[in-house]
């Protein structure tokens, strides 16, 4: 069968690419991560029989393989383009581009084209890696914190994260969202002289907070009932703020209070065991819970 897409760039004027999607079908080129080119020409020929389905097929160029804001340079504005003969026509596209394309118009087209030709000067962008250091074990509890990596070429790195939801990356900044394991990626996209930057992945692992990590000073607080169900009773010094936990480090809540032996409400949790952590700014308690 002649109608596979590689048929309208074979240099076979007698083959020709028939798609199977009827509207907005097309075929085009990838010239790869490191290649760019202008275009000054680009040449086009109907499959026999269909010229017409040519009228109003476009050239586009663009940065990005899903033709996002493309560049549409020439429209095909007649019926009767000649049959086995490749119709040229002169462009000038100064600015370079990886992907290209023609894209056939109007509803059941099918593309039906013999050839496809686009004609220029290559330009090979220049190689660029990334230095990105390995990321320290984080707990919950611990604060955002900034990434830092830096690209050969000078370009800004961008990073993002593979579960938002374990940590999510806003700029170059994390945030930790929960206990688990996800991966970091540092990326450079490249530019006009430099090549798509190959990426770093670095793995955040965020551990539970233990009670050992929250807890020191001496003993100031009792809380009550250990087996709740609207409040808790904090007895003791003076207390400026306190925060619920997940059994897993997760922390759920924080409040700033100015007092002593407080009732606490805990209508927002539901049921199941909890880590409620007690500060007056010297000391630092743990109690656990159960909320019924």
């Amino acid at each position: 069968m002649g109608n596979t897409c590689d048929k309208a760039m074979d240099g076979n004027i007698g083959t020709y690419f028939d798609s199977d999607v009827d509207t907005n079908a097309w075929v085009g080129l990838d010239l790869g991560s490191n290649m760019r080119a202008t275009v000054s020409r680009i040449g086009y020929a109907p499959r026999s029989g269909y010229a017409s389905r040519l009228y109003g097929g476009c050239f586009q160029l663009a940065d990005n393989k899903d033709f996002i804001d493309p560049v549409t340079f020439y429209c095909i504005d007649v019926y009767d383009t000649e049959y086995y003969v490749v119709s040229h026509r002169e462009v000038d596209i100064n600015k370079a581009y990886r992907y290209m394309r023609y894209l056939s118009s109007g509803t059941k087209s099918n593309c039906n084209i013999s050839e496809v030709e686009f004609w220029g000067y290559p330009i090979e962008l220049k190689p660029q890696t990334i230095t990105f250091e390995s990321i320290p074990n984080k707990s919950l509890t611990d604060s955002s914190f900034e990434l830092s990596a830096t690209a050969s070429s000078g370009l800004p790195v961008s990073f993002s994260s593979s579960d938002p939801d374990i940590a999510k990356v806003e700029g170059n900044r994390v945030y930790l969202k929960n206990t688990g394991r996800c991966e970091i990626y540092a990326d450079q996209e490249g530019d006009d002289e430099y090549a798509m930057a190959e990426r770093v992945v670095r793995t955040l692992l965020i551990n539970p907070t233990s009670i050992q990590e929250v807890t020191s000073g001496t003993p100031t607080w009792s809380v009550s009932p250990n087996l709740c169900t609207d409040y808790l009773i904090v007895s003791g010094n003076e207390i400026t703020g306190y925060a619920f936990y997940a059994v897993n480090g997760y922390k759920i809540s924080e409040h700033k209070v100015a007092g002593k032996d407080l009732k606490i409400s805990v209508s927002h949790l539901t049921s199941g065991m909890y880590l409620l952590k007690l500060t007056n700014g010297t000391a630092t308690e743990i109690k656990k819970f159960i909320k019924r």
